[in-house]
């Protein structure tokens, strides 16, 4: 990587940079990571750089605290990692179909087990077969399996997320589930309907 002089920028090099972007605030110094730069707080995107050469004391201070920033966030994420590790998980043959479980990140999904879904609507058609699950995006909403709204986030992934815990929301539901919801208005209006096959489900 060269500057706006045509000096060669090597990595953990201080420099002076402009960003871009509609949050930039213009100049900055930071740290050239060999991809972007490292300001104190974040990486950033950048339009032109300044190599800072023979830094000053207070520069070489500076350009520190910015090494020190990137080991400490390091050792952060080493010890979530090794805390998510530590988390049990939940053997699949344990998992309750319509129960709400939280996974090793933090996320939380209703677990359908395993079937097909297929949505049909004027602004959205979607099909999906495997392991459906519902993202809940966190609320707290109780739900029946009549509500619309609970089964317009499903999904499917081939492999299970790592449950490590489950919550106090749990969903009766049938092996065949139909929802339908209108959409738009005047001309415009149509409904939106969700067919959901479980096939864990008797």
């Amino acid at each position: 990587m060269k500057d706006i002089l045509g000096r060669e920028i090597k990595v953990d090099d201080l420099v002076v940079a402009k960003g871009t972007g509609r949050y930039s605030r213009g100049l900055n110094v930071g740290i050239w990571n060999g991809k972007s730069v490292r300001f104190k707080s974040s990486n950033a995107s950048y339009s032109e750089l300044f190599l800072i050469e023979n830094p000053s004391e207070n520069e070489l201070k500076y350009k520190q605290e910015i090494l020190d920033q990137i080991e400490k966030e390091k050792q952060a994420a080493k010890e979530r990692e090794a805390k998510r590790k530590a988390m049990e998980r939940i053997p699949k043959k344990e998992l309750i179909i319509g129960q709400e479980y939280r996974d090793d990140k933090g996320s939380r999904y209703f677990y359908l087990g395993q079937g097909s879904y297929e949505i049909e609507g004027r602004w959205r058609n979607e099909t999906g077969e495997g392991v459906l699950l519902i993202d809940t995006h966190y609320e707290n909403k109780e739900y029946s399996q009549s509500d619309y709204e609970l089964f317009e986030r499903i999904f499917t992934r081939k492999t299970l997320p790592r449950f490590v815990s489950k919550t106090n929301r749990k969903v009766e539901l049938n092996k065949n589930i139909n929802v339908k919801k209108e959409v738009g208005s005047g001309y415009r209006k149509s409904f939106t309907t969700i067919k959901i096959n479980l096939d864990e489900v008797e």
